[in-house]
């Protein structure tokens, strides 16, 4: 009698284990889904984020570049006024 209740409860675990996986895979598909959305989500802010880093630096060389011909424009200024006479 005590095997028979034994076998009983361990089929009945066996056959509830089993009838719940069908929502478990359901459940791990779907989080495996949002997984993947929010990694290629997360690749093109990355992108994004890289392209404005590389446009971040070329607008510091351009500022740079501009700086250097503002000195050089005003040196040239300079030396006119000193040698111009009336």
């Amino acid at each position: 009698m005590l095997l028979r209740n034994i076998a009983v409860a361990g089929l009945s675990v066996l056959a509830i284990g089993c009838a719940n996986t069908g929502d478990l895979e359901a459940k791990v598909d779907s989080l495996t889904n949002k997984v993947d959305s929010l990694s290629n989500q997360v690749s093109a802010l990355e992108s994004k984020v890289d392209s404005a880093a590389s446009a971040a630096n070329d607008a510091k060389a351009m500022a740079k570049d501009a700086q250097m011909a503002a000195k050089e424009a005003k040196s040239k200024v300079d030396n006119m006024v000193s040698t111009y006479k009336k």
